[in-house]
């Protein structure tokens, strides 16, 4: 049984109940709090993922996720979901990580053109906000050309109409960002004028929506059920163990 060295039992001296309690499971059980998000995330409970702090539960380089690990594939698919849900868009960048990862463990998972689409929303927002807060007009180019190279990423079977499509949409777009990074008048004014209608929530809501969606189409592919659910079904006894 694993018990709490008399070093680290000291450093709690004083502190509340819940809280002794909540630090002293996260030692003897470090996977714990990824269980709970785990678990809140499947079952949709998303006013504990609210309550648990920032949306950045787990730091580091997603790009070693696999569906063979369930419970971290769900609790990062909770954490972007509340990096978009909280309009933390200095974060967005992490969530086209996670949809470039997952896209390629399962490239089935929705049509090119849908993952295109919450790519692009994510893009454009990304380089509006940079737009609000005035940063310089070299800074937003060296973005978008990352963000929107003359040609796109490939995908498998995708539709040659999707991709002019998608292709048309990019140049359009940075076209125009372009051209209101060069020209601050036109830029305040845009900003003042037709930014949020434009970028704004209602733009923000579509594209949370579409994530939500394939995030559900994600977690159907994974193992169920989830960590928490797997020990609660076992005998006390074997809890114990």
């Amino acid at each position: 049984m694993t018990v709490l060295d008399t070093e680290t039992a000291a450093a709690f001296v004083g502190m509340s109940q819940n809280l002794w309690l909540e630090k002293a499971c996260s030692i003897l059980i470090p996977d714990l709090p990824l269980w709970i998000i785990e678990y809140a995330w499947t079952k949709r409970m998303m006013e504990v993922l609210e309550v648990l702090g920032p949306p950045l539960w787990l730091e580091g380089d997603w790009h070693h996720l696999s569906l063979e690990e369930p419970c971290r594939v769900r609790a990062v698919a909770a954490e972007v979901w509340r990096i978009v849900q909280t309009r933390d868009i200095q974060h967005f960048e992490r969530v086209l990580e996670f949809l470039d990862v997952t896209y390629t463990l399962e490239p089935r998972l929705v049509t090119p053109i849908k993952h295109m689409k919450i790519k692009f929303g994510l893009q454009t927002l990304v380089i509006m906000w940079m737009l609000w807060n005035d940063e310089s007009a070299a800074n937003i180019t060296v973005k978008m050309e990352n963000f929107f190279p003359n040609k796109l990423p490939e995908y498998h079977k995708c539709r040659r109409k999707h991709v002019d499509l998608m292709q048309k949409n990019q140049k359009e777009f940075k076209s125009f960002a372009h051209v209101l990074a060069r020209d601050r008048d036109m830029r305040e004014t845009y900003i003042h004028d037709l930014m949020e209608e434009q970028y704004g929530e209602r733009y923000a809501q579509k594209l949370e929506e579409r994530l939500l969606h394939y995030l559900g189409e994600l977690d159907k592919l994974l193992p169920q059920p989830t960590y928490i659910d797997q020990v609660g079904s076992k005998p006390f006894e074997d809890r114990a163990r």
